[in-house]
C-alpha cells in the first residue's frame, strides 16, 4: 500500500513539473509573437536638435502608430527637434517625413502626423484606453535607447506621483513605474501588457525605474484633440 502512495506522489509530481515546463515554454512563445506584433508599430523619431549647431540629422527618441495617419509620442522627444525636420525611421528602415499637430506638456504627450500614402503598409497599436494599468502586472517595453532600434525589456508596474520640478521635470502628474530598463532615446516607446495592449508610454528614467504616463492620460490627451 506504501509503495503504491509513493508511485502516485511520483506520477503526481511528474505531471506538476511537465505542466511547468510547458508553461514556461509556452510563455516563453507567447513573448516571440507579442514582440512581432508590437515591433512593427514601433518608430525611432529623429531630426535636426534645436540645440545642436551642427544641424545634424539625429536619432531623439521612439514613438509608435495608434491610427494609419498618427503617431503617439512624448513632448520633451518632440520639443527639441526643428519644426519641419522630424523623420521617422520604421522597421524596414524608410524613412518618412512627420509634422506635430498637437502637444501636453503637462503630461509630456505629443501626436505626429503622417501621410499614410508615404507607407505601404502600417500595423496600429492595440492601444488600451478603457482598462486602467495594474500594479503588480508584468510589462514589456520595446524602443529604441541609443539608437538601437527594437529592444524588449520586461519589468512590473508599479505606481507614483510626479510632482513639478522633482527630478528637474517640468510637469506634475500621475505617473506609473516599471523597472523595465530603458536608457536615452526611450522616450516615447509603448508599454505593453501579456496581452499586447499598449497601457502607457515611456516618458523617462529614474535610478533604475523607468517612468510611464498611463494609458488614461494619453485618452484624455487624444479626446481633447479629437484624434482618437
Amino acid at each position: 500500500m506504501r509503495s503504491k502512495i509513493i508511485n502516485f506522489i511520483y506520477w503526481i509530481a511528474v505531471v506538476v513539473v511537465m505542466g511547468l515546463i510547458l508553461s514556461s515554454c509556452n510563455s516563453g512563445q507567447w513573448l516571440v509573437q507579442s514582440y512581432r506584433e508590437v515591433l512593427p508599430t514601433v518608430v525611432l523619431v529623429r531630426g535636426d536638435r534645436i540645440d545642436d549647431s551642427t544641424n545634424e540629422i539625429c536619432n531623439v527618441g521612439t514613438g509608435f502608430f495608434i491610427a494609419p495617419k498618427y503617431v503617439l509620442t512624448v513632448d520633451h522627444v518632440a520639443n527639441i527637434i526643428a519644426e519641419g525636420t522630424i523623420e521617422l525611421q520604421l522597421l524596414n528602415g524608410q524613412l518618412i517625413p512627420a509634422k506635430k499637430i498637437a502637444v501636453d506638456r503637462f503630461n509630456d504627450l505629443a501626436l505626429l502626423q503622417i501621410d499614410p500614402n508615404d507607407v505601404k503598409t502600417i500595423k496600429i497599436s492595440k492601444l488600451n484606453l478603457n482598462t486602467y494599468p495594474q500594479v503588480g502586472e508584468t510589462v514589456f517595453i520595446i524602443g529604441s535607447p541609443n539608437s538601437f532600434y527594437g529592444t524588449l525589456t520586461k519589468g512590473i508596474l508599479s505606481r507614483g506621483t510626479l510632482k513639478r520640478n522633482a527630478f528637474n521635470w517640468y510637469w506634475d502628474c500621475e505617473v506609473y513605474f516599471t523597472d523595465a530598463i530603458t536608457e536615452a532615446g526611450n522616450s516615447g516607446s509603448p508599454v505593453f501588457n501579456v496581452r499586447s495592449e499598449i497601457v502607457g508610454i515611456v516618458t523617462g528614467y529614474y535610478a533604475k525605474f523607468s517612468v510611464v504616463i498611463p494609458s488614461y492620460s494619453i485618452r484624455a490627451f487624444l479626446k481633447e484633440h479629437n484624434s482618437y
